[in-house]
C-alpha cells in the first residue's frame, strides 16, 4: 500500500506538471516548480527537465531533428532543446549567439528556465516562418550552422527574447545586419567543432542551399507580391528563397566565398539588410564605404553572370 501511494502521489506530480505545461500558453508563464514538485531538489529538477521536454517540438533537436530526450542539451539564447552533437557546434559561435548547457549535467538558474520555458523549438521555427522573416525549415536546415544563428532572423528573436525575460514593454520589431566571426578571428579548435571534423586553414566551401522551386513559389517568398511577366524571379544565394527584385536589392548583393563566387552576388534582404542610403555630398560610414567600393569595383557584365541574369527566370 506504500508503495502503491508513492506511485499514485508521483502520477499526480507529473499530471500537475503537465497540466501546467499544456495550459496557460504552452507553458511559457511563469511556473512555481516546487509547489508543483512538491520533493526534494534533485525531484524538483527532473519534473523541470521533464516539463520542458514535453512542450512542442522540444523532443527532437532544433537543429538536426534527431531524438534528444535521453541527452538533452539547450540554448539559453534561443531558448531551444538540442542534442550533444549540435550543442558542440553551437559552442563555436560564442556565448553571446548561443550558451549551451546540459540539462542533465548543469544546474540552471531561475532566469535560465524563465528564457527556456518562454521558448521552445515550435516557438522559434514559427518565428522564423512568419512572413516578416519567411525562413522555411528546409531554407534553415540547408545553411550552415554558423550562418543559421548568424542571419539577421535569429539575432531579432535573440533580441526579443531578452526583451521579454527584462519585461519590456515594446519588443524589437527591426532586422539588422549580423556580421560572422572572420577565418583570421576564429581558431582552428572552433572551427574543427563547428563544421564537426577538422578543416584546413583555408576558407572551405560548402554546399550551395536548395533553391524554392519556381512551381510552388507563385508570390515572393518575403513581400508575397505574385510573379508575373513584369515581376521576375530571383533567387537569394545565401539562403534559396524566391524572392523579386525588391527584395533583394542590389544593397544586399555580396561575394560568398565560402561557396566560391568571389564577385558580388544576389541576396535577400533578409540574409544581407541593405546598408542605409546616405545623403549626396556627405561621405558614406566606414563600415559602408568597403562594400560600396566592392561593388563598383565589379564590372556590370560579371555582375550579371554571377547572378545568373543573362536571360530567362533566376
Amino acid at each position: 500500500q506504500a508503495e502503491r501511494r508513492e506511485t499514485g502521489a508521483a502520477a499526480e506530480r507529473r499530471a500537475m506538471t503537465v497540466e501546467a505545461v499544456g495550459g496557460g500558453g504552452g507553458g511559457r508563464g511563469v511556473l512555481d516548480w516546487h509547489v508543483a514538485a512538491g520533493g526534494g531538489e534533485a525531484e524538483v529538477g527532473a519534473l523541470r527537465v521533464e516539463a520542458l521536454l514535453l512542450l512542442p517540438g522540444n523532443s527532437l533537436c532544433y537543429d538536426c531533428d534527431e531524438p534528444c530526450t535521453e541527452d538533452p542539451w539547450v540554448s539559453l539564447n534561443h531558448g531551444t532543446v538540442i542534442c550533444l552533437h549540435c550543442a558542440g557546434r553551437h559552442r563555436s559561435l560564442g556565448v553571446h549567439i548561443s550558451f549551451v548547457r546540459s540539462l542533465k549535467l548543469d544546474a540552471l538558474k531561475k532566469t535560465e528556465w524563465q528564457a527556456l520555458q518562454r521558448g521552445g523549438n515550435d516557438r522559434f521555427r514559427s518565428f522564423l516562418e512568419e512572413p516578416a522573416q519567411s525562413v522555411h525549415r528546409h531554407v534553415w536546415l540547408e545553411l550552415p550552422m554558423e550562418a543559421r544563428y548568424h542571419t539577421p532572423a535569429a539575432d531579432l528573436y535573440r533580441r526579443r527574447l531578452q526583451a521579454e525575460l527584462a519585461g519590456s514593454a515594446e519588443l524589437p520589431t527591426e532586422l539588422r545586419r549580423v556580421d560572422p566571426p572572420t577565418a583570421a578571428s576564429t581558431s582552428g579548435a572552433m572551427r574543427a567543432a563547428a563544421m564537426g571534423a577538422a578543416v584546413s586553414e583555408k576558407s572551405a566551401v560548402v554546399a550551395a542551399p536548395v533553391w524554392t522551386a519556381d512551381e510552388i513559389a507563385a508570390r515572393c517568398e518575403l513581400c508575397r507580391i505574385r510573379f508575373s511577366i513584369f515581376v521576375r524571379r530571383h533567387h537569394c544565394r545565401r539562403c534559396g528563397r524566391c524572392v523579386c527584385k525588391e527584395c533583394s536589392p542590389e544593397g544586399s548583393w555580396r561575394p560568398l566565398p565560402e561557396l566560391g563566387i568571389d564577385d558580388p552576388c544576389r541576396q535577400c534582404k533578409v540574409c544581407v539588410p541593405p546598408l542605409a542610403r546616405t545623403i549626396a555630398g556627405l561621405p558614406l560610414p566606414a563600415a559602408a564605404a568597403p562594400a560600396q567600393a566592392v561593388r563598383g569595383a565589379a564590372a556590370p557584365a560579371a555582375a550579371a553572370e554571377a547572378d545568373g541574369e543573362s536571360g530567362g527566370w533566376t
